[in-house]
């Protein structure tokens, strides 16, 4: 469902990951937005802590002879229940942003409502956290940077750890299944019915992620 706070025209970016795509906040048009930008990344401060990462993700790039071309940037206020929580009296201003290089998007995105956002990078036909990206070894980061499409898939069966590969789903399932979210559960109640031989590189990577961060 669409938000109300928004019109959008559906410019929209390709991410590298299969046929998905992110949208151009600076398209976006509505009651609630303050300011916008759309350009040279270099000639607007995305402020604070995100100025910080822009350094560090550019000095990725950099290595690997690249660098940000485009950003598109708007800034909006919350709804009415998302107060400020330095002055009460006034709504946040939140801000979301795509700012793409060569076979890499970063996406950022504020929520107009409590709770809700993301701070994600698209890079070597994977979506991941943006600091779990930059906490990886410049040489993993180089690696994914100038991953080719043909070599996604070998790439992250590459990557699933031994203990990950020879753990046991079922096991596993059975072990947390009533911890679990609608979506992890349907995930994994459709998985454990296909042997190991034949999950694809992209079930591998979830059910990876799934075993490596939620029940480990």
């Amino acid at each position: 469902m669409k938000s109300n706070e928004f019109i959008t025209e559906e410019k929209r970016f390709p991410t590298g990951v299969r046929n998905t795509s992110v949208l151009d906040p600076s398209s976006l048009s509505g009651k609630n937005i303050i300011d916008r930008f759309s350009g040279n990344p270099m000639n607007k401060d995305i402020g604070g802590v995100q100025e910080r990462n822009f350094d560090a993700i550019s000095a990725v790039l950099k290595r690997n002879r690249r660098k940000f071309k485009y950003l598109g940037w708007v800034a909006y206020t919350g709804t009415p229940d998302y107060l400020n929580r330095s002055d009460p009296k006034k709504t946040v201003t939140l801000t979301r942003f795509i700012m793409t290089a060569p076979d890499f998007v970063w996406e950022k995105y504020e929520g107009s409502t409590a709770g809700g956002g993301r701070n994600t990078v698209y890079v070597g036909g994977q979506k991941m956290k943006l600091t779990a990206f930059l906490k990886l070894p410049p040489k993993r980061q180089d690696a994914l940077v100038n991953l080719k499409a043909g070599d996604v898939d070998k790439d992250i069966l590459k990557g699933i750890p031994a203990k990950v590969k020879n753990s046991d789903p079922v096991k596993l399932f059975k072990s947390n299944k009533m911890s679990m979210n609608n979506t992890d559960y349907a995930f994994f109640s459709k998985l454990v019915k296909i042997p190991k031989k034949e999950w694809t590189p992209r079930q591998w990577q979830q059910y990876n992620d799934m075993v490596g961060y939620r029940f480990s």
